[in-house]
């Protein structure tokens, strides 16, 4: 991510004129008084094993799937200029090599890095090529793959955690003039050791290249204990009253979910143009390209399938089963709720966000109290059920919070994922047929009062239709 972080403070005042220049962590870093490689290499045994064996976990994945949010904190003249951004990030290996590494990856997001405003991120980088949306366009480019991603996908390196996919993760961290363990962190309910890494060196070097980006500055890593994957990363820079924080934190990690190459594909939207300059060649097969007369059967097949389904999107769909429990105990599944209009508002304590909507999630099932409607709020990534009711109770709220079974935390985490649902808080609100009425998700861009009237108008809706029924 440090070549990502080379894109992040592009504006300076420089003599009363704004102007746009390069301005990377590396030359942060190398500020009077902070000369690369002048500390003597301390690297503790323990630190090391860490990375080591995150790093033997990461070559071991066949594919990988996660959640990350993007942070960042800065002191002088960037403080107003820092990134923040989420995405969902899904990875499989293929069988080639080019400069884009082994890994098929499918990055969808959003980025908002002042002074350019909010970046929509849908991209999807192979070995040896781009393929990606002009949304303004309206347009599926694909193109050979560049170490200078297209112009409108930019930012997309800012929700990639770039060490993952090298063929020899951690090799410039392991090399690094320091490595220090620095205790335990909780991240998102998973115990984690906290590795900083003072890299004592700079350079550059392109998104993949051997030693993956050139870094400089210092790295925390929050490995977990339990898989030996990263739950965190902050990459940090500064000197001279300038400093720099970007922090990544992952959750809703599936190490080597059933994913295949057909389903990272971006299809083509209806109406829109495409223009394939070359193969999106996934590695599969020579057949496994740009749709054409010759793909294979179970290509084409999958490729309908989910074009079929992208189309559908915002349409009544059936609500996918599941079976929560209250803070009671009490069994709550979508047996339970047939025949009535259900609200379910996924969030979690850790969740700021969510606590801008909690008043008005509260107010929606008073206003539809008499009309037989019940908010679910199914709380995810959580250890505990007492953090949960904790802020139930003290807000006097009459959303009813529920939980998973099974796993390592309390968390409804399955339903989440069953509802499609990546971002939080959301809102998922079914009718009396079962029907998905609205699936709506919140953003940095989202107004808490205008998405509460979108739930409001689908909840009215629902409701009106099941009088009529």
């Amino acid at each position: 991510m440090f070549a990502a972080a080379d894109r992040i403070l592009r504006t300076v005042v420089a003599a009363g004129v704004l102007a746009t220049v390069s301005v990377t962590p590396a030359a942060l870093a190398a500020q009077p008084g902070q000369p690369a490689g002048a500390a003597e290499k301390k690297v503790d045994a323990e630190a090391k094993a860490v990375l080591e064996r995150s790093a033997a976990t990461i070559k071991g994945l066949a594919s990988l799937a996660y959640s990350v949010e993007l942070t960042s904190e800065a002191q002088g003249p960037f403080a107003n200029l820092i990134p923040t951004g989420s995405g969902y990030i899904q990875m499989i290996q293929t069988k080639q090599q080019g400069l884009g590494g082994l890994w098929l990856r499918r990055i969808i997001g959003e980025v908002d890095a002042p002074p350019g405003g909010v970046q929509k991120i849908d991209l999807l980088r192979g070995p040896k090529f781009d393929s990606w949306k002009e949304v303004e366009d309206e347009r599926v480019i694909t193109k050979v793959f560049s170490t200078r991603p297209p112009a409108s996908q930019t930012n997309h390196t800012f929700l990639i955690i770039n060490e993952l996919l090298l063929r020899n993760p951690f090799e410039d961290e392991l090399k690094a003039q320091t490595i220090t363990l620095d205790g335990t962190e909780e991240i998102n309910g998973e115990a984690c050791d906290v590795v900083t890494v003072e890299y004592g060196r700079r350079g550059t070097g392109g998104e993949l290249s051997k030693y993956g980006s050139i870094p400089s500055g210092s790295t925390k890593w929050f490995i977990s204990k339990s898989d030996s994957l990263p739950r965190r990363v902050q990459r940090i820079s500064g000197g001279s009253g300038i400093s720099v924080m970007l922090t990544q934190t992952l959750r809703d990690i599936e190490q080597n979910p059933r994913i295949s190459p057909e389903q990272l594909e971006i299809i083509v939207p209806e109406g829109w143009t495409e223009d394939a300059y070359v193969k999106a060649d996934i590695g599969l097969s020579e057949d496994a390209a740009v749709p054409n007369q010759d793909t294979p059967d179970r290509v084409r097949q999958a490729r309908e399938r989910e074009l079929a389904r992208r189309q559908q999107q915002g349409r009544f769909q059936d609500a996918p089963s599941f079976e929560l429990s209250d803070l009671d105990g009490n069994l709550i599944s979508s047996d339970e709720i047939a025949g009535k209009v259900t609200v379910m508002y996924f969030w979690g304590t850790w969740s700021q966000q969510s606590t801008a909507f909690h008043p008005m999630v509260d107010a929606l099932a008073e206003e539809f109290e008499d009309d037989g409607v019940t908010v679910f709020a199914p709380v995810v990534n959580e250890r505990s059920k007492d953090a949960v009711a904790k802020v139930v109770n003290d807000g006097g709220y009459r959303f009813v919070p529920l939980f998973g079974e099974g796993g390592r935390g309390v968390g409804a985490d399955k339903a989440a994922r069953d509802f499609r649902v990546r971002l939080f808080p959301s809102f998922v609100v079914i009718d009396a047929e079962g029907r998905i009425r609205l699936s709506e998700a919140t953003t940095r861009e989202t107004k808490p009062d205008e998405l509460i009237g979108k739930v409001r108008d689908a909840v009215q809706a629902a409701v009106n239709d099941a009088g009529e029924n």
